[in-house]
């Protein structure tokens, strides 16, 4: 193909140098290049290294955020039982006593609705302790308090159960006896 082109060329060789191109067109076409060329050639780069370094910044900014917040989940449970001894000290009283109280309302025959509400108390001290992991310095012993509170309330609720578990079996085994007795 390209002999083809060739011969085409050589034999028409007259036709084509009929006409002259303008004297200034090729120093137009130089200029218009070196233009683009200049043009191209600095923005090029600057957007390249622009994105370079924003994606720098967005994966730095991304590694220090996630490592503050795996510091501060780590770090923020030590911190309140040497913050607040007391109540790390309450809180295992209460634990204590709750614990206590569980076992000896295992021994009764209860309603069902009972574990539920516990089950309640416990979300609710879970919900308060992720707050105080991340709650700012000013308010943790509020959320400290709230935590204690809770601590109370669920002791208060299975001692007012037990007793009346315990006067309910009281009063079953005062009627076995009574009815014992009048036979």
């Amino acid at each position: 193909m390209s002999d083809n082109l060739e011969k085409f060329i050589s034999d028409n060789r007259p036709e084509f140098d009929d006409r002259e191109p303008p004297k200034n067109i090729w120093s137009a076409i130089d200029r218009q290049l070196d233009q683009k060329s200049k043009k191209t050639a600095r923005l090029i780069p600057i957007w390249r290294y622009a994105r370079v370094a924003a994606a720098a910044v967005v994966l730095i900014s991304i590694g220090v955020f996630i490592g503050q917040n795996m510091n501060n989940s780590v770090a923020e449970p030590l911190a309140y039982e040497v913050q607040y001894p007391e109540y790390f000290e309450a809180e295992q009283y209460y634990q204590k006593e709750v614990n206590a109280k569980i076992a000896q309302l295992a021994n009764y025959h209860h309603d069902a609705s009972i574990n539920e509400d516990l089950e309640q108390l416990d979300q609710i001290y879970e919900e308060l302790k992720n707050e105080l992991s991340q709650a700012p310095k000013d308010q943790q012993e509020q959320i400290i308090n709230a935590m204690i509170t809770n601590y109370r309330t669920k002791l208060s609720i299975l001692e007012r159960v037990l007793e009346r578990i315990q006067s309910t079996n009281q009063e079953n085994l005062n009627k076995t006896n009574d009815d014992s007795i009048e036979i």
